[in-house]
């Protein structure tokens, strides 16, 4: 039995290193945030700007980046209606804490590679991000109505899909993506807690039959 419990610790153990490091870490990579926000809306900026013949430019305030478009809409001023240009923005934090999960994961285990594999791991997260940060725009500029479906050419299954982008960049791969990267480079690590956890399983099983 102690051999059992020492096992359910272990994985206890990983887990509350995880969530330790992750408020460790979440002061520096908000501290940091403005910093680490320039390689993705850089490649954000890039792809909006050669896909789409509507963006003008991105600004970056901080960590909230802004979409530059020239989708007119019509807006309310007083008595009268005067022509705005849409300027979606983003809060990179939205998008961007999978980098201290993916950190905190990787100093919980531990594995021998840790800091060589954290670099590539942050890099492999970027691409990720800039998607999501593009999709988070589009979605924004579709909720302009007709006129802005019109004036961008994202209709019918175009538009359906930038809404699904949307929703499975926010639910789904921001905080996913952190994961499936640490399961790559900890495969060996991940089959062991796995193990541990259907051996105790079993062997508590047992001793309710018993």
């Amino acid at each position: 039995m102690p051999h059992d419990v020492f096992r359910l610790s272990q994985l206890s153990r990983f887990l509350l290193k995880s969530i330790g490091y992750m408020g460790v870490l979440s002061f520096p990579w908000y501290a940091m945030a403005a910093y680490l926000a320039i390689p993705p809306t850089w490649l954000a900026s890039f792809v909006m700007k050669s896909q789409f013949n509507w963006v003008q430019a991105v600004q970056a305030h901080g960590v909230v980046i802004e979409l530059i478009t020239h989708v007119g809409l019509l807006v309310p001023q007083g008595d009268r209606h005067v022509v705005g240009f849409m300027q979606p923005d983003v809060n990179f934090l939205t998008y961007g804490y999978g980098l201290v999960l993916y950190l905190a994961l990787m100093l919980a285990s531990k594995t021998g590679n840790t800091w060589w594999q954290s670099g590539v791991g942050a890099m492999l997260l970027v691409p990720v991000q800039a998607a999501c940060m593009c999709c988070h725009w589009l979605a924004v500029v579709l909720q302009g109505g007709a006129t802005a479906r019109a004036a961008t050419g994202l209709q019918g299954w175009s538009a359906e899909l930038v809404a699904y982008g949307y929703q499975f960049g926010f639910l789904i791969l921001t905080p996913l993506t952190p994961v499936v990267i640490w399961l790559l480079f900890n495969q060996g690590f991940a089959k062991r807690l796995w193990i541990e956890m259907v051996l105790t399983g079993e062997m508590e099983r047992r001793v309710m039959k018993s």
